[in-house]
């Protein structure tokens, strides 16, 4: 299952894809007008850029957080939306405010409508692939087996199930956190987040925050760390110290 479809990329990593991602726009608009007798000024692409490209990629890896690990059920899809509008409205405004002259309102909300359908294209994309995961993920006869415990990177809690993550991939496995908790070596993992158990050894570094503290995965990632928990992650790095 691709992870750059499926699950949220780090900060980092959604930095280094905006980045590609303008880097392509603006080869492709420079090209193209430079074939079409035209040629434009650079800046000129990187605003179209930011206008009609930014907002979506922005909105897609939010509809990928607000349902990180399984198929988003209905209150999930109403978020989505509200998501989707409010990068359409960004797209209109930007556009609004940097324009040079008259803007066509109606003309401008209809242009977007091919980039609005992609993003959507690529949500149920990622719905049906989370769907078919969770459907490979069904329980075989006894009791599920979670692996090799050094190869996990952290666990997730997903309703009945636990998303795990090996090496930047995850996958999701019928059991609750509580029972995976419970199968894995408890001096090798340390529960960050009701919902969130971490390998120790993954956690690169420890940042204290004043409403909450966050810890940095060797994979790039960025876990927040619950009220109840960071006591326990604080004492971690002190021992560690």
């Amino acid at each position: 299952m691709p992870t750059l479809l499926t699950h949220p990329a780090p900060a980092r990593r959604a930095a280094l894809l905006a980045l590609a991602l303008a880097a392509a726009n603006t080869l492709y608009c420079q090209a193209y007008n430079t074939l079409a007798g035209r040629p434009e000024a650079l800046s000129v692409s990187l605003i179209w850029f930011a206008v009609n490209v930014l907002p979506w990629f922005v909105a897609f890896e939010g509809c990928k957080r607000l349902a990180p690990g399984l198929p988003p059920g209905r209150a999930g899809l109403a978020r989505m939306a509200g998501v989707l509008l409010a990068a359409a409205l960004a797209s209109l405004l930007l556009g609004w405010a940097l324009a040079e002259g008259p803007f066509a309102w109606g003309f401008q909300a209809v242009r977007r409508i091919p980039t609005a359908g992609l993003v959507v294209i690529l949500l149920l994309a990622r719905a049906l692939a989370l769907r078919q995961a969770r459907a490979k993920a069904a329980p075989p006869p006894g009791r599920p087996s979670l692996g090799d415990p050094r190869e996990i990177d952290w666990l997730r809690s997903a309703s009945n199930y636990v998303e795990v993550c090996r090496r930047g991939r995850a996958e999701l496995v019928r059991m609750t956190l509580r029972a995976a908790a419970e199968a894995l070596p408890e001096r090798d993992f340390i529960r960050v987040h009701r919902t969130l158990l971490v390998r120790r050894d993954r956690i690169a570094a420890h940042r204290r925050g004043k409403e909450h503290d966050e810890v940095h995965l060797s994979d790039g990632s960025v876990q927040r760390v619950g009220e109840s928990y960071r006591a326990q992650v604080a004492r971690l790095f002190a021992d560690a110290a």
